[in-house]
């Protein structure tokens, strides 16, 4: 019978524990994961959110009573995935404080559009739920993605597009993607057959180094400059 028709009469029996032990137990088997739905975590997730205002991983950890993230990954893929479903991560949502989580949300904004606009044509590859993903033509050939967060200089306010160090992708075919001054929208795209990022630079406006890729006039041109680039990949 449903539990709402139930008739209960306390203290019919002895208690083993007291009072004060059982709710306590009753609690915790309430809590645990095993026994919530995909809906259940998902609220538990809303209400921090409304509560904290953001999501992270120290919040997450922190909070008594919502599950660990190791089952919100195991759950829906990626934390990253679990926070689209409570329609957090969004580029504004993060403040000018924030911004390496306001740039990943640009690239998770880009790579979710490229993968609808040749989704016969490429997959986006995710290592464990990080951020270096990359995609993945029919044919098995690799492109990485560069998405580069808008700066001003100190004193002159020049703008500038710092690159970081990443070991052993030089020679890859290369997507870049500048974001304008309020790094809430894309600003050009640049294709290069290979772009060294070994050492730390800086690209300006009108840089010399983008001379040696093919600016996109729209995202619909990327698969045609790559299949041109592509016969000049070394196999």
């Amino acid at each position: 019978m449903p539990k709402s028709e139930w008739v209960v009469a306390p203290g019919a029996f002895e208690p083993i524990v007291d009072r004060t032990t059982f709710e306590a137990a009753q609690e915790i088997a309430e809590n645990r994961t095993i026994r919530k739905s995909n809906e259940q975590l998902l609220g538990d997730l809303k209400a921090l959110l409304h509560r904290e205002g953001i999501l992270s991983r120290n919040p997450i950890d922190k909070c008594k009573g919502i599950a660990g993230l190791s089952t919100y990954c195991r759950r829906f893929g990626s934390l990253h995935k679990a926070y689209e479903l409570v329609g957090y991560g969004r580029p504004e949502q993060f403040g000018s404080l924030e911004k390496t989580k306001r740039t990943k949300a640009m690239r998770a904004r880009l790579m979710q559009e490229l993968s609808v606009l040749f989704s016969n044509e490429l997959t986006v590859v995710r290592k464990d739920g990080r951020i270096n993903d990359f995609l993945e033509l029919n044919d098995g050939l690799q492109i990485r993605v560069m998405v580069l967060r808008c700066e001003r200089t100190r004193g002159r306010g020049i703008l500038r597009w710092p690159t970081h160090p990443e070991i052993g992708k030089a020679n890859m075919l290369t997507l870049m993607a500048r974001l304008d001054e309020t790094n809430l929208a894309f600003l050009d795209f640049h294709v290069f057959l290979k772009f060294d990022r070994l050492s730390q630079l800086n690209i300006r406006q009108d840089d010399w180094r983008l001379i040696s890729g093919v600016r996109l006039s729209s995202l619909r041109e990327l698969m045609t400059v790559v299949k041109k680039l592509s016969i000049l990949v070394p196999q």
